[in-house]
């Protein structure tokens, strides 16, 4: 009896689900993200490092299955010899535009 019941609810989330994921892909939504390119770190005797890497990105769908963003890519990394005391660090920046077409499914 439970079979039945169980095997409808989980039709009905399926088709919702579907309408959902179409319905993301339309003129006007808006897409937010961030990537964690890379989180590291590893200390020694005489040296230790870190580095990470995000990279937020945003972008609007301008038209149904079209969509135009940029990405901000940060990295970070630092490296300090530990005997003479001297420290190494850097940031790096950028921005990449992007542009993604969605195939209709």
């Amino acid at each position: 009896m439970y079979k039945p019941v169980l095997l409808i609810a989980v039709a009905c989330l399926l088709l919702r689900n579907a309408a959902v994921a179409q319905s993301t892909t339309t003129k006007g939504t808006r897409v937010l993200g961030v990537s964690v390119g890379s989180l590291f770190f590893r200390s020694e005797a005489s040296t230790s490092a870190f580095d990470v890497a995000l990279e937020p990105v945003a972008g609007v769908f301008f038209a149904n299955n079209w969509v135009v963003g940029v990405a901000l890519p940060v990295e970070y990394h630092a490296f300090r010899y530990k005997r003479t005391d001297e420290h190494h660090n850097e940031l790096i920046t950028g921005v990449a535009p992007w542009l993604r077409f969605y195939l209709p499914s």
